[in-house]
C-alpha cells in the first residue's frame, strides 16, 4: 500500500501554506468569547444531569420519565462530545485568565480516564490516523475496516458485536484505551497498572447510578437504575455512531506509515482518512456533535474550539476543492449506513487483491480455507504484545559475494508480522544484531522497492575496522535471521515531475541510487536519467553489470576514478577528479539532483550547483552518516530542566546533553536503536518546551528523536 497521491509534490506544500493560513486566522480570534461559550454548555450540561435526574426520580408516568431519561442523556453525550473532548484536548488552555477550563484540571463524567483519554487519543490516534498497526482507533483494537488489516476468525461476527456494543460501551471504551495506552507504552496489558484508573471511574459512575441514586428517600429502585441505564444506552449509541462515521467509512483511506511525511502530507492523510457528516449549523442541535460533525477540520486543527471549527469549514472546502482533494461530508445515516456496509464487507478475510469482491473469494476454495486457518491461528494473539513491538524478524533467504568478498547483496523475507509490505525507492531498514555479546544497530538502504520485488535486498560492504559489517560478511548464512527496527523508512524519494534525474554517487552510496534506478527502469523514464559514479577503482565498483544493463535501457552512466587501474580500463571509465567541469554538459536548467555521498562532497556538490543557479528544491541529498551533536563550552554551561511526567521525574541537563542521555541518567529505559537519528525508534512525546535536532521532525505530531536531540528551553516528555 502506497501513500496516496492525491495531488502533485509540487503542489503539496502551497495547498499547507493555505491550511495554516486558516489556522492562523481562526487561531487568533480564539479568546473570551470562546472561553464563555464553553462555560455555557458545562452549565447546560449540569442542568440537564440535575433535570434528567429529578424526573427520572419523581415522575409518575412514562412520558416525564421518558423526558428525564432524554435530559440525562444529553447530558452524557455533552460531557464527552462538546466538553471532555474539546477541553482535553487544551482548546482553552491558552487563554489569558483561565484557570478552570484546561486539559490539565478537567474532569468529565465519563468511566474514561482523563489521563488514557488524553494518552490514546492524543498520542496514538491523532498523530497516526488511520495508519494500520499505529492508530487503535482504526477499528477500536478489536474490529476490522479495511483489507489491509489481519483477519481473525472473530472478525466473522462483528456485525453483531457492533450492534451490541452500545449495551457495554460503559465498560468497552475504558478498558480500550487503557489497553491501546498500554500497547503503545509497551507496558504489560494484564496488570493492575493498566487497568486501575479506569477501574476507579467506573467504581464511581457505577455508585453513583445504581446505589446512591436508586436508593435515595422516596425513588423506586428499578425505575431509577433503568432511567439511568438507560441515558447511558443513548450516549453510547449515539457516540458510537458519531465516532463510527468519523474514521470507519467505506471512503476513508488507510496508510501504512507516516515516516518521513511533511506537513502537507500529514493534512493530506488528515483529511483523506477523515470524515464529516451534515449538520444544521443554524440549530442548537449541532452543539451536542461537539465539532465532531466537523471532523476533519478537528484533525488538521485539533487546538481549535468547536465553534471556530464550524467557520472554518467551509474555507477548508474550498481548498480542498481548488486542489481536488476529496473532503467528504455526508448525511448522518447515511453515512453511518455505509460504515455498516464496510463493516459487513471486512467480516470476511478479504485482502487487497481481491478489490473488496467477496464473492471470488468464495470460488477459491484453497485460498479461502488457508485465510481462515490463519485467522484462526491468530484469534488470540490480538493483543500480543509482539504484535505492537517495533521488531521484527526477518530470514536470509540468499547471499552474493560482490567486489572479491569485499561487500555481499542479501535478500531478506519480508517480515510476516508487518501489516503492510511496501516501501518507496530510497528508504532504509535499521538492523540489529548481537556481536561479541555487545547489541549493534546499522542503517542499510534497500537496492530495490517493493514495486519490482517483495524480498528486502541490502548491500552490506566492509569497513575498516568496522565491528557490525565484518561480522556480518565473515558470520552470516543462508537461513539465518536477522532482527529489523521498524519498518523501512527515510525522506530521500525520487520527486514526481518532468524534470531530468542528475544522480551522484560515491561509492556505496549507489545502493539507495540503485532503488531509484529500478524505479525509474519500472516506469521506463530510464532515457531521462544520468548516473555520476564516483569510486576508488573499477573493480570497486557495486552492481557494475546491473549498470551497464541499465546502460542498454538508456541510463546515461559515467563513471570517474581517482586511481585508476589501466588493465581493466573500459571505453566507459574515465579518470577525472571530482570538479566543475563534469557538471558543464549536464542540462541543469531542467534538472533534478540526487546525491549520496561523504558530507564533504555533498556540501562541494552544492557549492558548484549553487555557481550554475540550480534551484535549492531541485538538491536532494543523504550523507553516509547522521550528522553529530555540535558540543561547545558555552552549551555546557547553559541548562534547562527535563521533565519525565509519567515517571514523576526531573533533572537539570545543559545543551551538550542529548535528551536520550539525560533520560538514561535518570534510570529509566526506553528503545533505542541507532543512537544517530536515523533508526527513529528511540522516538517519545514532547507535551510542551523547544529542542535543537540534526534530524527532520514531524513537529506537527510533536514526537521528538531523543538520541540526536538536545533541549533548548524547559521540556517536558510523556514518558
Amino acid at each position: 500500500m502506497e501513500r496516496k497521491q492525491i495531488i502533485p509534490n509540487t503542489e503539496i506544500e502551497k495547498f499547507a501554506l493555505e491550511i495554516d493560513a486558516i489556522y492562523s486566522d481562526a487561531k487568533s480570534k480564539v479568546g473570551m468569547e470562546d472561553l464563555e461559550h464553553i462555560k455555557s454548555i458545562a452549565d447546560l450540561s449540569k442542568t440537564l444531569e440535575q433535570t434528567g435526574r429529578t424526573l427520572i426520580h419523581v415522575s409518575s408516568d412514562p412520558v416525564t420519565w421518558g423526558v428525564g431519561v432524554l435530559a440525562l442523556g444529553y447530558h452524557y453525550l455533552l460531557e464527552f462530545t462538546e466538553l471532555g473532548h474539546n477541553i482535553l484536548h487544551g482548546q482553552y488552555d491558552s487563554i489569558p485568565g483561565n484557570t478552570e477550563v484546561t486539559s490539565t484540571n478537567w474532569i468529565w463524567d465519563n468511566t474514561m480516564d482523563e489521563e488514557d483519554w488524553k494518552f490514546e487519543h492524543h498520542m496514538v490516534h491523532h498523530p497516526f490516523t488511520n495508519i494500520i498497526g499505529k492508530d487503535n482507533d482504526f477499528g477500536f483494537l478489536v474490529y476490522r475496516a479495511s483489507a489491509e488489516q489481519k483477519w481473525r476468525l472473530y472478525h466473522l461476527f462483528q456485525l453483531p458485536l457492533i450492534t451490541l456494543q452500545p449495551l457495554v460501551n460503559t465498560f468497552f471504551f475504558p478498558w480500550y484505551v487503557a489497553t491501546s495506552r498500554a500497547l503503545s507504552e509497551s507496558r504489560d496489558v494484564y496488570s493492575l497498572q493498566t487497568y486501575l484508573p479506569a477501574l476507579k471511574k467506573l467504581t464511581e459512575h457505577f455508585f453513583k447510578n445504581y446505589i446512591l441514586y436508586p436508593l435515595m428517600p422516596g425513588a423506586s429502585y428499578s425505575k431509577v437504575a433503568l432511567g439511568n441505564f438507560l441515558a447511558k444506552l443513548f450516549q453510547n449509541t449515539y457516540l458510537e455512531m458519531i465516532l463510527a462515521i468519523s474514521h470507519l467509512h467505506k471512503e476513508a483511506y488507510t496508510f501504512p506509515d507516516s515516516d518521513g511525511e511533511t506537513k502537507g502530507e500529514y493534512y493530506l492523510r488528515q483529511i483523506l482518512s477523515t470524515c464529516n457528516f451534515e449538520s444544521d449549523r443554524d440549530t442548537i442541535y449541532h452543539i451536542v456533535y461537539g465539532g465532531i460533525n466537523t471532523h476533519i477540520e478537528h484533525h488538521l486543527f485539533p487546538d481549535l474550539p468547536p465553534n471556530r471549527l464550524r467557520e472554518v469549514a467551509p474555507k477548508v472546502k474550498a481548498v480542498c476543492d481548488k486542489y481536488s482533494i476529496p473532503y467528504r461530508n455526508g448525511s448522518f445515516f447515511g453515512q453511518f449506513f455505509e460504515v455498516i456496509q464496510n463493516v459487513i464487507i471486512h467480516s470476511f478475510p478479504i485482502e487487497p487483491s481481491d478489490n473488496g469482491d467477496i464473492f471470488s473469494l468464495f470460488q477459491r476454495p484453497a485460498v479461502l480455507f488457508d485465510r481462515i486457518k490463519k485467522g484462526t491461528e491468530r484469534m488470540f494473539s490480538i493483543f500480543n504484545q509482539d504484535e505492537y513491538s517495533i521488531f521484527s524478524e526477518s530470514k536470509i533467504l540468499h547471499i552474493e559475494k560482490l567486489i572479491s568478498g569485499d561487500a555481499i547483496s542479501v535478500s531478506l523475507k519480508v517480515p510476516t508480522d508487518w501489516e503492510v509490505a511496501s516501501w518507496k525507492e530510497g528508504s532504509y531498514i535499521s538492523i540489529q544484531l548481537n556481536v561479541n555479546g555487545k547489541k549493534v544497530i546499522r542503517q542499510y538502504s534497500l537496492t530495490k522497492p517493493s514495486l519490482v520485488s517483495d524480498e528486502l535486498h541490502i548491500t552490506i560492504k566492509k569497513v575498516k575496522n568496522g565491528l557490525f559489517s565484518n561480522f556480518v560478511i565473515e558470520n552470516l548464512k543462508v537461513g539465518d535471521k536477522l532482527k529489523i527496527i521498524g519498518k523501512p523508512k527515510g525522506d530521500f524519494h525520487l520527486i514526481e515531475s518532468n524534470l531530468q534525474k542528475v544522480f551522484i554517487v560515491a561509492g556505496v552510496g549507489i545502493t539507495p541510487i540503485l532503488s531509484m534506478i529500478e524505479k525509474l527502469n519500472f516506469d521506463k523514464n530510464l532515457k531521462s536519467a544520468t548516473l555520476i559514479y564516483f569510486n576508488i577503482a573499477p573493480e570497486k565498483t557495486l552492481y557494475k553489470n546491473e549498470l551497464e544493463s541499465f546502460s542498454k535501457k538508456g541510463l546515461n552512466v559515467k563513471f570517474y576514478f581517482d586511481f585508476l587501474n589501466k588493465e581493466n580500463e573500459k571505453e566507459n571509465f574515465k579518470e577525472e577528479k571530482f570538479s566543475k567541469k563534469i557538471f558543464e554538459s549536464l542540462d541543469l536548467t531542467n534538472s533534478e539532483f540526487y546525491i549520496c555521498a561523504p558530507e564533504s562532497m555533498i556540501e562541494e556538490t552544492r557549492s558548484i550547483l549553487k555557481d550554475f543557479s540550480v534551484k535549492k528544491e531541485n538538491i536532494l541529498s543523504e550523507k553516509f552518516s547522521a550528522t553529530k551533536i555540535l558540543k561547545t563550552k558555552e552549551r555546557e554551561s547553559i541548562t534547562h530542566k527535563l521533565i519525565l511526567a509519567k515517571s514523576n521525574k526531573e533533572v537539570m541537563i545543559n545543551e551538550n546533553t542529548t535528551l536520550l542521555e539525560a533520560i538514561e541518567s535518570c534510570g529509566i529505559e526506553i528503545t533505542s536503536g541507532c543512537r544517530q537519528g536515523l533508526c527513529k525508534s528511540c522516538q517519545v512525546q514532547k507535551r510542551s518546551g523547544v529542542h535543537e535536532t540534526n534530524e527532520i521532525e514531524y513537529a506537527i505530531q510533536n514526537r521528538i528523536t531523543t538520541c540526536n536531540a538536545v533541549a533548548k528551553s524547559d521540556l517536558i516528555l510523556d514518558i
